[in-house]
Formats: C-alpha cells, sequence, structure tokens
C-alpha cells in the first residue's frame, strides 16, 4: 500500500525529505557539549572530596552517551519507520518482485547510491529494475 502523500498525487518522487527525520531531532555536538558542561558544574559546585570529585568527573563520558541515546531513541527509530516505508513505497511504485529478487534488488540499490540520498537510491532501483524487466521479458518472451 502506497502511504506517501506525493505518490497518492501521481507527483512521482520529488519530497525526499518526507523520509528524513531532521537533523534537529538528534542530539548534537552542541547539546552533549551542554550537557557535558552541566554535570561538571554540578559536580565542581558538590562539596566533595577530591577522591570523589576525580571520580564522578570520571563518569561523565558514559553519562553522556547515555543520555544522548536515551534522546536520540525516538528519532533512530521513527527513521526506521521512515526508511522502511521509502522501500515500501518503491516496491509498490516499481514492481511487487518476490522477496528474494526484491532483497538482491533493493541490497544493491542501496549499496550503489545511498551516499547520495534518497533520489539516488531511488534512480538506482529504476535502473535497476528496468534491467531486470528487460531479462525477464528476454526470458519468457
Amino acid at each position: 500500500m502506497v502511504r506517501s502523500p506525493w505518490l497518492s498525487l501521481g507527483m512521482g518522487f520529488p519530497a525526499w525529505d518526507y523520509y528524513r527525520v531532521s537533523n534537529e531531532h538528534y542530539w548534537g555536538y552542541k547539546a552533549r557539549e551542554a550537557f557535558r558542561t552541566a554535570l561538571k558544574e554540578s559536580i565542581n559546585s558538590t562539596p566533595l572530596t577530591a577522591a570523589e570529585r576525580e571520580e564522578k568527573l570520571k563518569e561523565i563520558p558514559s553519562l553522556v552517551r547515555e543520555e544522548e541515546a536515551k534522546v536520540n531513541k525516538a528519532p533512530r527509530e521513527r527513521q526506521s519507520q521512515l526508511t522502511e516505508e521509502f522501500w515500501d513505497d518503491c516496491r509498490a511504485e516499481l514492481g511487487d518482485y518476490p522477496a528474494a529478487a526484491w532483497e538482491i534488488i533493493r541490497s544493491e540499490a542501496y549499496e550503489q547510491g545511498h551516499s547520495y540520498g534518497y533520489s539516488e537510491v531511488y534512480s538506482k532501483l529504476t535502473d535497476i529494475t528496468s534491467f531486470v524487466d528487460r531479462i525477464w521479458a528476454a526470458l519468457t518472451g
């Protein structure tokens, strides 16, 4: 089933950002550094022995990683959903190939185009499916 609004309107694939979670939803460098700084300030403003302070300061990297993982969990899950939707929409648009064939086509298109984004992956998908269709027609025609 095609769920993307631009496909149902017969518009082709212009809105590639539909499938991408914006970077603003992820915890980036500035947020990480602000959290790290706040932890250091909190530790430094708390009455501790030098050994206790040193121990608390050593915990900061793992606390930052844990917080980053927690904050980024929802955007990563949403990105996984959108990526699967992209593949489902492409399959609906390009043809319902047998599962094993589709996985080979999908894998090859991703390998060739993922560095340049969804539009390039789709371009590679159309090239590969066209090639597969021509081979199939030659074998069965």
